[in-house]
């Protein structure tokens, strides 16, 4: 196919998969950050991608609890899930981010948290609720065992990269880096397989802290909604990549779809 003939869908994909094969990094699982794209290399060092970080992972447990009718109180719920990841990670904490022009200022910075803390949103991050989410901050934000990052610069996604590991019950092993420093490209990197697996991890530590059932079908359920809800309002119209990683850190890049807007 000659340039003049390419097309500008054939055009980005092409560069999709080009980014991809440079930004494949060891995932180490050594922490969480948020699927955005302004992380540089050293910022994220291949940990697992998740909307919101690990406040995402907190607000995707709480709205399965609230969906079982059990109360949880935000503070209690918070301590369990830091102190479960104290338990599993070599360097423990809870982490994610602001922005340069409103860390000081102490807003929420990251767009996962707001939008979902925007009483006008809650109908997309039902059955949590912006109270939920703003009593959940207020404790996590305070919690001494937090880390935020601060990220600079503006959103220039071209994408959404959604990463998967090899399949068939092996362990992902890699992940992507989601901006390339040197072309300044930047995707919304998701670890959709490392994501599931850690949800798995934590569950049965974190239900006998709390002492009750945390429902992992349940957990991952409401994970991927809020994933879906927050991508509609930040990632609208972008394009979707499958990206499924072999055990060798061969990368397969395939077209999933466009993001389908919001309804608001």
């Amino acid at each position: 196919m000659t340039e003049i003939d390419m097309t500008e869908y054939t055009k980005d994909f092409l560069k999709t998969e080009e980014f991809v094969k440079r930004n494949i990094i060891p995932a180490d699982n050594g922490g969480t950050v948020c699927i955005d794209g302004r992380y540089s290399p050293e910022q994220s060092a291949g940990a697992i991608r998740a909307p919101g970080g690990d406040f995402g992972f907190i607000m995707a447990i709480q709205a399965e609890l609230i969906e079982q009718g059990i109360a949880s109180d935000s503070a209690r719920l918070v301590e369990a899930y830091l102190s479960t990841v104290e338990e599993l990670r070599v360097q423990p904490g809870g982490h994610y981010h602001s922005n340069e022009h409103n860390h000081e200022a102490g807003r929420i910075g990251c767009g996962h948290i707001a939008k979902a803390s925007n009483p006008d949103l809650s109908h997309l991050y039902f059955p949590l609720t912006a109270e939920h989410v703003r009593n959940l901050y207020d404790v996590f934000h305070a919690h001494e065992s937090t880390d935020q990052s601060v990220l600079e610069g503006t959103h220039e996604e071209s994408g959404v990269l959604l990463v998967h590991g090899p399949g068939k019950g092996a362990e992902p092993k890699y992940s992507v880096n989601s901006l390339d420093t040197q072309t300044g490209e930047m995707y919304f990197v998701v670890d959709i397989d490392r994501a599931e697996r850690f949800i798995e991890s934590i569950a049965p530590i974190l239900s006998e802290k709390l002492g009750l059932e945390v429902n992992v079908p349940g957990v991952r359920s409401h994970f991927m909604t809020q994933l879906g809800s927050t991508a509609s309002l930040l990632a609208p119209s972008l394009m979707q990549y499958s990206v499924v990683i072999g055990k060798q850190g061969n990368a397969t890049v395939s077209e999933a779809g466009k993001v389908k807007p919001a309804d608001v």
